[in-house]
């Protein structure tokens, strides 16, 4: 399985968040983890860079695509055979970015069933399809701390030379932004929470 390495600071406020969101609530640890693993993965979702031809072409190691890139850029329009020549490699490009933003659906809608009904309401390692991507989810279960929850996004193929850089380019950023998204949303709820209190201790 090919994995991403995120940045250190990113992931140790998430961590400080759902240590921070737990002693604002009195949910059980394992929802903790389950909610903030199907934000993770609806936000990587959401997450995912849009693309254009023109990126594309601009991000490709040929002149020839970088120039049809610059005329695209212009307002121009590609002459055809030079069109023909990149229009695989675009739609399979365009088609690679889809089944990564889908995959991560699987996950996300399996963890939002746990949430809802509770983390009996599926098998503890679900996995899942949608129309155009696969990924799957392993639960957290339990009552203690010592609880997590595993999300995967199926669309990389290890076997596959150019999985490395899509996950790189477009896997990485996403989960980031998502991360960071969901961090700030915890961190509100539980100021949110302080205010509150504070509130009500100072009508005293």
């Amino acid at each position: 399985m090919l994995k991403i390495e995120l940045d250190p600071a990113t992931v140790n406020e998430f961590k400080r968040a759902l240590n921070v969101y737990k002693d604002h609530t009195s949910k059980e640890h394992s929802y903790i983890v389950n909610r903030a693993a199907m934000n993770l993965a609806f936000r990587s979702a959401q997450f995912t860079e849009k693309t254009t031809k023109v990126k594309i072409l601009a991000g490709m190691n040929n002149p020839k695509a970088v120039m049809a890139s610059q005329i695209l850029k212009a307002g121009g329009a590609i002459p055809a055979g030079f069109n023909q020549s990149f229009q695989k490699m675009l739609n399979k490009r365009f088609s690679s970015i889809a089944f990564i933003k889908a995959s991560w659906l699987p996950a996300a809608k399996a963890l939002a069933q746990v949430v809802k009904k509770g983390a009996q309401s599926i098998s503890s390692f679900s996995f899942g399809r949608t129309k155009m991507g696969s990924g799957y989810v392993h639960i957290a279960q339990g009552i203690g701390n010592n609880c997590w929850a595993e999300i995967a996004n199926t669309a990389i193929n290890p076997k596959n030379p150019t999985s490395a850089a899509a996950l790189e380019k477009i896997g990485r950023p996403a989960h980031e932004k998502a991360m960071k998204f969901v961090t700030a949303d915890m961190m509100k709820f539980c100021n949110e929470v302080y205010d509150a209190e504070a509130l009500k201790f100072n009508k005293k």
